[in-house]
């Protein structure tokens, strides 16, 4: 809500925005791991409880034990490439001249 209320709303000063983009940061960061892990174990009580036999032998007739495997694999490079991205300080977006005046 303070992102939304800090970054969208047109009259907030520059001071206030930049004082919440590192709380904004943090606490997006650690919501999308969360999410992700959440999504993660999802999956993988789905194939524990739901599955049948055939997940833990890897016979499943349509092979969908292979869709989950890679939908989950997936996730987790995807999670590690956005997290690399955000977290370096160096790839973060620097004042342009014009912001600077």
């Amino acid at each position: 809500m303070f992102g939304f209320i800090s970054f969208y709303f047109p009259g907030a000063p520059m001071k206030v925005r930049a004082t919440f983009m590192p709380y904004h940061r943090i606490v997006g960061g650690l919501s999308f791991v969360g999410c992700s892990i959440q999504v993660i174990i999802g999956h993988t009580q789905l194939a524990a409880w739901d599955g049948g036999s055939c997940f833990y032998s890897l016979s499943c007739e349509n092979g969908i034990e292979f869709v989950y495997i890679f939908l989950m694999i997936s996730l987790v490079l995807y999670v590690i490439g956005v997290m690399c991205c955000i977290i370096p300080p160096k790839w973060r977006r620097q004042k342009t001249p014009d912001e600077e005046k």
